[in-house]
C-alpha cells in the first residue's frame, strides 16, 4: 500500500476541522467531530447500506466549481478537501431528514405508549427533534398486520413497525451467520418475515437490541418495565469465560433484563443469548435467603450465630487430610481468594480443587504454567493466519469467540481447523476444516499439525482436553517448539481466577507451588501466618475417594453440582458419608447432604472481579442490593471467626487488596513439574466410543427460569456416521439408545457424514442425559443399541 494511500485525511464538517484515517465514512468522521448525524440502518458494527436516507449531508469536493450535493453519510468515504454540511448548519439537510421521518411515520402505528421501545427509541426521539410538531399530512388506514408473531421463544415481531433499516437480516448474514429473517413483498408492502427454515441460533436476543424500533421485542421483557424505571450498572457476564461487558436493568430491586455493552477489546456490543436471558436462576422460589442446619435428619431454619456455631463445630479440630475445600469455577477473583485462604490459613489443608468437572493432573501441570504466561487476547485471533481447535467448540463453549473467528475468517481468510469428532453447525459457520478424530486420539491426531503450525498459529484448547490424554503434553512440547500461541478456554466465567488465587491442590495464590519452600516462605511472610501445610493436597477424584474410606471427615463446598462430575455417584457418595459446609444461592442436590446452609449473593448481588480467558480482569458490580445474603467472602470470613482464626480480611474490596499485594511468583519453566502422560479412559466393554460435549444452552441450574430461552435449544440427538448407523442398523430419524454403568440415554437418530466411524455423540448435561446418568467420559466405550430406556 502506498504512503499517500494511509496518510490521515483531512475535511470540513459544519465549518469545522476534522483529520481521521483513510477509508473512514463520513458519519464516523462527524462523530470524532462531536457531531450526531441521525440515522437508522447505519451500525459501526455492520457493513453500511444506506437504505433508510436519514443520514444525508450536503456535500462539496472543496471546490467552488460543483454545487453541494446531497449523499448518505454512512457509505460515503471521507476525501481530502471535502465539505460538509450536517443537519446543524443546512436547513437544506434538516428539511430532507424530516421528510424521510414523515415518509417513515405514514404506516408507523405511532403506539409509543405501549411499545417496550419508548423512551429508547431513535425513531420517536428523531420524529420529535426533527419534525417540530407538524402534524401529518396523510390520511387513511395505515398499513396493519396480526401482532405480534412469534419469531422464536425469545423474540415476538410487530410487523408494522418495522423502518426496513435491514440491521436484523444484515447481523445475520454478517455477524453470526443464522438467517433468521428475511423480507417480503416488494415497494409499500415490503414487510419482515421470520425465515423458519433458520432455525433460530445462539445471538438472536442482538437482533431486539439492534432495532432502532420496536419492530422485534423480547418475550422475556415485554411489557415489564419502561425505561425511566430501570437502573442501569454495567458489569460482566457470567454465562462463559468470554469476560463480555453488559449492562443490568433493574426495576424495583428486581433484574429484568441484560443488554450487551460495548467495550469494543471483548463483546464490541454483542452478547449471545443465554447472557442475555439466562439470568432468572436466582429468583426462584428455592432462592435461600437464611441459614438452613440439619436438626433430626431435616433441614430447618436458623440464625446465623446458630449455624456459624454449628459448622464450627463440625470443623472445629479437622486439618490435613481429614477436611477438603471444593469453591467450584464461578466464582469471582475475591470469592477463590477468600477460599484458597481459608484451606490454608483456617483449615491447615492444601485440598482444594476447583474443577468440578473432569479434570487429570496432566491438566493441572499444564495450568501451572499458563497461570504467568503471556495471553492471548481476542486480538490474537484476529491477525492470526491459522487457527486450530482443540477439544474446543467456540460456538458452544465461549459465543464470544465464535463471533471474534468468523469476523477474521470473512474480513482476514482465516483459515480454521477442527480436531474433533465430525463438522459441527458451528464449526461449519467458520469454513473450518476438520481432521476427524475419535474422542481420546487427539495426541495421535495432533502429529499430523506439527508440521502446520507456526509462530502465526493460535492454538485454542478447552477444558475437554483433560480427558484426552497427551493432549497437554502436545501442546506443551509441540507448540512451544514452533511458537504458536496457546489458550485455554474454559467454559466457566470463574476458573481462571480460581487458578490465579491457588484453588488447586499443589498450587498457592499467584502461581507459588506449594513444593516449592521459598514460595511458601514468601507467602507465609505475606499472610503474616505462623504456618502453612506443606504437601500438595487431594484433587476432587481423590477427595471423593478419601470420603469413601473414612479418611475425609468434613468437605466445605461452593457452587457444586454433582452432574457436572464424571464421578457423580461417588461424588454424592463422599457428601453422604462426611459433614459438609455448603455456601449456595439456591437449594442444590448438594443441600440434601448438607450439615449446615449458607445462603450467599448471587452474581447479580455482589461486586468483584472475574478473570477471562484473555487474563485480564472484567469488573462485576453489584446491580441488585439485598441485606439478607453475603457474599462467599464474607461468609468464610465469619466461619474463620467462629473457628478462632482470623481470614485477614471481611470484604471483597480487602481481599482483592490482599491478593494484589502477593504478586506472581515466576518461574524458570524448565524447573516446573514436568507434564506426564497419565490413560484416563477406562477399557469397558461397548461397542461405540463416547463423544460428548456441552452445548450452549442445557440443562444447566443457571438456566432455571429461563422458560423461553431453554425452549430454542436445539433438539437432542445421537450422532453417527453412515457407516456407524449402517453397522447397527439405524436410519436417520430412529431411536437409539445408550448403555454406560447401567444408565440408559434414549434420543433420535442423526446421521452426519463427515463424522468419524464408530463413534456416537449425544449432547453433555441434556435433561435426559448427564454424567450422573451416563457416567462416561469422552473416548470410553459404550452400547449401543436399538429400543427403549427400558
Amino acid at each position: 500500500m502506498s504512503a499517500a494511500s494511509t496518510a490521515p485525511v483531512t475535511l470540513t464538517i459544519d465549518g469545522n476541522s476534522v483529520t481521521v484515517p483513510p477509508g473512514t465514512t463520513v458519519i464516523r468522521a462527524a462523530e470524532q467531530a462531536g457531531v450526531f448525524i441521525p440515522r437508522f440502518c447505519d451500525h459501526p458494527l455492520l457493513e453500511p447500506v444506506g437504505v433508510c436516507r436519514q443520514c444525508m449531508v450536503e456535500v462539496s469536493d472543496g471546490t467552488d466549481t460543483k454545487p453541494l450535493q446531497l449523499q448518505p453519510s454512512c457509505t460515503l468515504q471521507v476525501a481530502e478537501g471535502m465539505r460538509v454540511a450536517t443537519q446543524i448548519t443546512s436547513q437544506r439537510v434538516a428539511a430532507a431528514q424530516a421528510a424521510v421521518l414523515e415518509l417513515l411515520l405514514v404506516n408507523h402505528p405511532l403506539d409509543c405508549p405501549e411499545c417496550d421501545k419508548g423512551g429508547e427509541c431513535p425513531l420517536q426521539n428523531q420524529a420529535m427533534q426533527l419534525s417540530r410538531g407538524q402534524q401529518s399530512r396523510f390520511a387513511g388506514v395505515k398499513r396493519t398486520f396480526e401482532k405480534p408473531i412469534s419469531v422464536t421463544p425469545t423474540i415476538l415481531l410487530d410487523r408494522e413497525r418495522c423502518i426496513l433499516c435491514e440491521r436484523c437480516t444484515r447481523f445475520a448474514a454478517e455477524i453470526s451467520g443464522d438467517t433468521l429473517f428475511a423480507f417480503s413483498g416488494r415497494g409499500a408492502r415490503t414487510h419482515l418475515i421470520a425465515n423458519p427454515a433458520a432455525g433460530g441460533g445462539y445471538f438472536t436476543g442482538n437482533t431486539v437490541q439492534l432495532c432502532p424500533v420496536g419492530a422485534l421485542t423480547s418475550t422475556d421483557y415485554r411489557f415489564h418495565a419502561r425505561t425511566f424505571e430501570l437502573v442501569s450498572t454495567e458489569s460482566t457476564c457470567d454465562g462463559c469465560a468470554a469476560g463480555c461487558q453488559i449492562r443490568n436493568d433493574v426495576k424495583n430491586g428486581t433484574l429484568l433484563r441484560r443488554l450487551a455493552g460495548n467495550d469494543s477489546t471483548h463483546n464490541a456490543g454483542w452478547l449471545c443469548d443465554r447472557g442475555r436471558y439466562g439470568f432468572h436462576s436466582a429468583q426462584g422460589a428455592d432462592r435461600l435467603r437464611t441459614p438452613l442446619l440439619r436438626q433430626n435428619g431435616e433441614l430447618v431454619a436458623v440464625s446465623w450465630p446458630t449455624a456459624l456455631d454449628a459448622a464450627a463445630k463440625g470443623l472445629r479440630g479437622l486439618a490435613g487430610s481429614q477436611v477438603a475445600v471444593i469453591p467450584g469455577g464461578r466464582l469471582t477473583l475475591e470469592n477463590a481468594y477468600a477460599y484458597s485462604r481459608f484451606a490454608r490459613m483456617v483449615l491447615q489443608t492444601n485440598n482444594i480443587d476447583y474443577r468440578t468437572r473432569a479434570s487429570s493432573d496432566e491438566e493441572a501441570r499444564f495450568l501451572m504454567r499458563k497461570v504467568t504466561a503471556q495471553p492471548v487476547g481476542y486480538g490474537d485471533l484476529e491477525q492470526a493466519r491459522k487457527v486450530v481447535l482443540l477439544c474446543f467448540e467456540p460456538e458452544e463453549e465461549s459465543p464470544m469467540v465464535f463471533l471474534r473467528l468468523r469476523r477474521a475468517v470473512r474480513h482476514h481468510g482465516l483459515q480454521v481447523v477442527a480436531v474433533a469428532p465430525f463438522l459441527s453447525a458451528g464449526n461449519r459457520k467458520l469454513a473450518a476444516q476438520l481432521l476427524a478424530c475419535s474422542p481420546g486420539n487427539e495426541a495421535q491426531m495432533l502429529a499430523m499439525l506439527s508440521g502446520m503450525i507456526g509462530k502465526d498459529t493460535v492454538v485454542l484448547v478447552g477444558e475437554r482436553a483433560a480427558s484426552a490424554a497427551g493432549t497437554y503434553k502436545w501442546l506443551a512440547d509441540t507448540v512451544a517448539a514452533t511458537g504458536a500461541k496457546v489458550a485455554w478456554l474454559p467454559r466457566r466465567p470463574g476458573e481462571l481466577a480460581a487458578l490465579a488465587a491457588g484453588c488447586l491442590p499443589s498450587l498457592l495464590p499467584g502461581g507459588r507451588l506449594v513444593a516449592d519452600t521459598a514460595a511458601r516462605t514468601n507467602l507465609l511472610t505475606a499472610w503474616d501466618a505462623t504456618s502453612l501445610p506443606t504437601q500438595p493436597g487431594y484433587s476432587l477424584n481423590d477427595i471423593a475417594v478419601a470420603a469413601a474410606t473414612g479418611e475425609m471427615r468434613a468437605i466445605i463446598t461452593g457452587a457444586l453440582d454433582p452432574r457436572d462430575l464424571p464421578n457423580s455417584e461417588l461424588v454424592n457418595s463422599a457428601l453422604d458419608a462426611t459433614f459438609v459446609v455448603s455456601l449456595e444461592v439456591r437449594r442444590s442436590a448438594v443441600t440434601e447432604y448438607a450439615d449446615v446452609v449458607f445462603p450467599v449473593a448471587a452474581i447479580e448481588e455482589q461486586s468483584g472481579n472475574f478473570i477471562d480467558w484473555t487474563y485480564a480482569r472484567r469488573p462485576v458490580v453489584a446491580a441488585v442490593q439485598r441485606n439478607d445474603v453475603m457474599p462467599d467472602v464474607r461468609v468464610l470470613a465469619a466461619l474463620a471467626e467462629a473457628l478462632g482464626a482470623d481470614l485477614g480480611f471481611q470484604t471483597t474490596a480487602a481481599a482483592l487488596e490482599s491478593y494484589d499485594s502477593l504478586g506472581y511468583w515466576r518461574y524458570d519453566p524448565a524447573t516446573l513439574p514436568a507434564i506426564e502422560v497419565v490413560p484416563t479412559i477406562s477399557q469397558v466393554p461397548g461397542n461405540v466410543i463416547f463423544a460428548t460435549w456441552r452445548q450452549l444452552l442445557d440443562d444447566a441450574r443457571l438456566l432455571d427460569g429461563a422458560a423461553a430461552l431453554r425452549a430454542t435449544a436445539a433438539p437432542l440427538t445421537a450422532k453417527m456416521s453412515p457407516v456407524t448407523a449402517a453397522t447397527h442398523g439405524f436410519s436417520d430419524g430412529a431411536i437409539a439408545q445408550l448403555g454406560a454403568g447401567g444408565a440408559r440415554w434414549r434420543g433420535v437418530v442423526q446421521i452426519v457424514p463427515d463424522m468419524v466411524d464408530g463413534v456416537v455423540w449425544v449432547p453433555a448435561l441434556s435433561e435426559v442425559t448427564t454424567h450422573g446418568h451416563l457416567s462416561a467420559l469422552p473416548g470410553e466405550r459404550v452400547i449401543l443399541a436399538e429400543g427403549d430406556m427400558r
